[in-house]
């Protein structure tokens, strides 16, 4: 009922929104889960943020109602995550477990704080590079595991910025490594164990998501967002076709 495609219009969205909030409406009166409670009022932010998007002179109220479900949500210092590091009960390699399994997550929502930070500018190319060195320092193996696709995206951003400059050699650079990391990916059986110190034997499934490079190298344009636009002269160019070529056949 939330899922948003690209094409929607404003009115589109708005048309969806009466049963949406009556979905929504329904799980905070009767869930007795403060998990999925939580989870629906961050879809209901979602939703509402895509009226935003296309509409931004005539959103006053939705503007307003996302604000006002941010303020209800919990602290980060407030979450399961971050509470299962100092209170759960078990062994010392439970606690263990829980803290590396909080990190993978604490580093994806970091990840997506510096990633919404860039969106749409050029101006937060070093806070692209400072995740890839906080990835580099937890996974100095190149184990990434659950965030082998935030790597790649990061990688992805790095070469549209170098594109960006006319700067082809490095940009050539990023594109090779995420292909790269899609190649060593792949070569992992199902179920793997991170050999790096911080996560050392914590066990994930291999999972791949192609978004992070097919998507941006099929993209010609994108109305919001210059920076995911590849030039024409990059496009253009025999190894931009190549590099795609083995990042899908990798995958």
């Amino acid at each position: 009922m939330t899922s948003l495609d690209p094409d929607d219009t404003a009115e589109r969205v708005r048309e969806r929104l009466p049963e949406v909030r009556r979905i929504y409406d329904n799980i905070l009166e009767n869930c007795t889960s403060d998990a999925i409670r939580v989870a629906a009022k961050g879809s209901m932010c979602h939703f509402l943020a895509r009226i935003l998007e296309k509409d931004p002179e005539n959103c006053e109220s939705e503007s307003a109602e996302i604000k006002q479900i941010i303020e209800q949500m919990p602290d980060l210092l407030d979450t399961r995550q971050y509470n299962s590091t100092m209170f759960l009960p078990g062994t010392h390699e439970e606690r263990i477990t829980a803290c590396q399994r909080a990190l993978v997550d604490g580093l994806q929502m970091l990840n997506g704080v510096i990633t919404h930070l860039s969106h749409g500018s050029l101006m937060h190319y070093h806070g692209l590079r400072a995740m890839l060195a906080i990835y580099e320092t937890i996974y100095p193996d190149g184990d990434y595991g659950k965030n082998t696709g935030w790597v790649m995206n990061l990688w992805t951003f790095i070469a549209l910025w170098h594109d960006k400059q006319d700067e082809y050699e490095q940009a050539f650079a990023a594109m090779q490594r995420c292909a790269e990391i899609t190649r060593d990916h792949k070569a992992l059986p199902k179920i793997s164990e991170h050999t790096s110190p911080l996560m050392h034997g914590l066990s994930f499934e291999k999972t791949f998501d192609l978004a992070g490079m097919r998507d941006f190298a099929v993209k010609e344009d994108d109305e919001l967002y210059e920076l995911y636009s590849w030039s024409r002269e990059f496009r253009d160019d025999p190894r931009f076709a190549k590099i795609i070529a083995e990042f899908i056949n990798s995958a």
